[in-house]
């Protein structure tokens, strides 16, 4: 359910091809994440760590997205600057 979600079938009637499942793996969702998160800081005009235009990133959840919230921050430093994992397996 990481990159397929509801309508979002980003190959069509191939998305669920042993090739495109391939990429449905927590690995590529942090990696996911992350560029979103990038994407998002630029389109805000955030700047780097220590200005006053930073934007801090704070991954939340709890039981398995608690997992993928403190791999966050263990996989992307860089990335996010906090990290709360709740009933994190």
């Amino acid at each position: 359910d990481h990159r397929f979600y509801g309508e979002s079938l980003p190959f069509g009637n191939e998305s669920f091809s042993a090739t495109s499942l391939q990429r449905m793996n927590t690995q590529q969702a942090l990696a996911d994440a992350a560029a979103f998160v990038r994407a998002q800081q630029e389109l805000r005009n955030c700047s780097k760590r220590g200005s006053s235009s930073y934007c801090p990133v704070l991954t939340v959840g709890g039981s398995y997205p608690g997992f993928l919230s403190a791999m966050m921050r263990l996989r992307y430093p860089a990335v996010v600057d906090m990290a709360y994992a709740a009933s994190a397996p």
